[in-house]
């Protein structure tokens, strides 16, 4: 299961109390109580607790651990704490993906998602674009519009690493369901554009233009704006090695990587590009034999 849902807006059952001589925890993933209401990871203690797997003792140390509060057993499971002292189970945390390096829980973006007053429902999973790269994709259901496409981006990136903040957010009025009552993956719409879309001004300069239609191929999108940031459109590391690539290759354009990084919105590159350019063009005037001055000053 991996539907979340916000406290006061939801139809789930809570699983309810542990019974007598059983403990119930919930923590963050610094093993750090988590506040009422904010998703953890369940970890149970008390007598019934067993001694491990069978003859599996690395699952046994990765799953039974020793903490402050003594010996636990760490679930996978996520909940949290309703204002009643009831539990309400979220899901699980072992949907694990890895892109660009990095160990991902969905889970823990999902959680994340919703202890934000603003979201109802969320789903988070992992699309390929027309290049075959990775993206990730978070379908939320909220209870009122946002008015700052920013807003919910910003938010995650205040909870979690750059690289767990989606590419692109997809609302929608409810999240379709299977039968049994969990997120139907397979129906999920594929969104028309990788990555968070702001206000979209036109290029209009030779260059921008340029950049626009570069980026548009490489990211797989219909549209690039001067205010664009490359990696809040669906940009990575690998994608800015491509792009200088093949601005080097096609138009004889030679930056270094981690410029992108520097001016990663597209009017900034635009200007730093128009910089290098009339540089290059004064040097060449130096350089003219025919040229008539003896010094001149750059």
């Amino acid at each position: 299961m991996s539907l979340f849902k916000f406290e006061g807006k939801t139809n789930t059952i809570p699983i309810g109390l542990p019974i007598s001589n059983v403990q119930i925890y919930i923590f963050d993933k610094y093993l750090n109580h988590v506040p009422i209401g904010i998703p953890g990871e369940i970890y149970i203690g008390g007598y019934g607790l067993a001694r491990g797997y069978l003859n599996r003792p690395d699952l046994t140390r990765e799953r039974f651990i020793e903490t402050s509060f003594g010996r636990l057993y760490k679930t996978g499971d996520l909940g949290k704490f309703l204002s009643d002292g009831d539990i309400e189970y979220l899901g699980r945390t072992d949907n694990q993906i890895k892109l660009r390096g990095f160990r991902i829980e969905l889970g823990e973006i999902e959680a994340a998602f919703v202890s934000h007053p603003n979201v109802r429902e969320a789903a988070v999973i992992v699309c390929n674009d027309s290049l075959s790269q990775k993206h990730i994709v978070a379908y939320l259901v909220l209870n009122r519009v946002i008015d700052n496409p920013k807003e919910l981006p910003d938010f995650l990136k205040s909870k979690l690493p750059d690289y767990m903040v989606p590419d692109s957010f997809v609302f929608l009025d409810k999240l379709p369901m299977t039968p049994n009552g969990k997120v139907d993956r397979n129906d999920l719409p594929k969104p028309d554009n990788f990555g968070i879309v702001s206000g979209y001004v036109a290029p209009q300069t030779e260059t921008e233009k340029l950049l626009s239609d570069m980026w548009k191929e490489i990211l797989d999108r219909k549209q690039v704006g001067i205010y664009d940031n490359f990696f809040e459109i669906g940009g990575h590391s690998m994608s800015a090695t491509l792009f200088v690539s093949r601005l080097r290759a096609k138009k004889n354009i030679d930056v270094k990587v981690r410029s992108l990084f520097e001016y990663p919105v597209l009017k900034d590159f635009s200007e730093y590009i128009d910089t290098i350019r009339n540089i290059l063009e004064k040097n060449q005037k130096i350089c003219d034999p025919s040229n008539d001055f003896d010094e001149i000053e750059i």
